[in-house]
C-alpha cells in the first residue's frame, strides 16, 4: 500500500514548498496529490476498481459508505483545479483562479487531516503504513 506512503510524501513536499519565495501553487499541487494517493489506497485496499484520473469527487464517490470521510464536495472541487491547473501559467492557459498563499495554506492543513484520518482507518483495519510525515 505504497499510495498512502506516498500521500505522505507528498505532504512533505507540499510543507517544503511553503514559503515567501515559493509560488504557492507549488503547495497546493502536492497537496492535491496527496489526497488523490490516499483516497486511492482506500479504494486499493476495497479492491475497487478506479478509473485513471485525477477527479477527487469521482475517487471520493467511489470510497464506501462505511469510511464515513469528511470531504466536503466544494473543497475537492477546488482541490482538482490544483491537479492540472496550478501547473501552468494561469492567465495563459486557464480560467481557473490562481492559488493565493492563504489558500494553499488552507488546502494544505485540510490535506494533511484527511490523509492522517484515512491512514488512521486503513490502520484500524489491519494495515500498517510507513510513514515519516505527521
Amino acid at each position: 500500500m505504497l499510495a498512502t506512503a506516498a500521500a505522505h510524501g507528498d505532504l512533505d513536499i507540499a510543507r517544503a514548498v511553503v514559503g515567501d519565495d515559493a509560488p504557492a501553487r507549488g503547495t497546493a499541487f502536492f497537496a492535491q496529490q496527496a489526497l488523490e494517493k490516499a483516497l486511492k489506497s482506500i479504494l486499493v485496499w476495497e479492491q475497487i476498481d478506479f478509473p485513471r484520473t485525477h477527479d477527487l469527487t469521482l475517487l471520493a464517490r467511489l470510497v464506501p459508505l462505511g469510511w464515513d470521510l469528511d470531504l466536503p464536495r466544494i473543497e475537492l472541487i477546488r482541490l482538482n483545479d490544483f491537479a492540472v491547473e496550478t501547473r501552468y501559467p494561469i492567465d495563459e492557459w486557464s480560467d481557473v483562479h490562481p492559488v493565493r498563499d492563504a489558500e494553499a495554506a488552507a488546502a494544505l492543513a485540510a490535506v494533511t487531516a484527511w490523509v492522517r484520518d484515512i491512514t488512521n482507518k486503513l490502520a484500524e483495519r489491519g494495515l500498517g503504513i510507513p510513514t515519516k510525515s505527521e
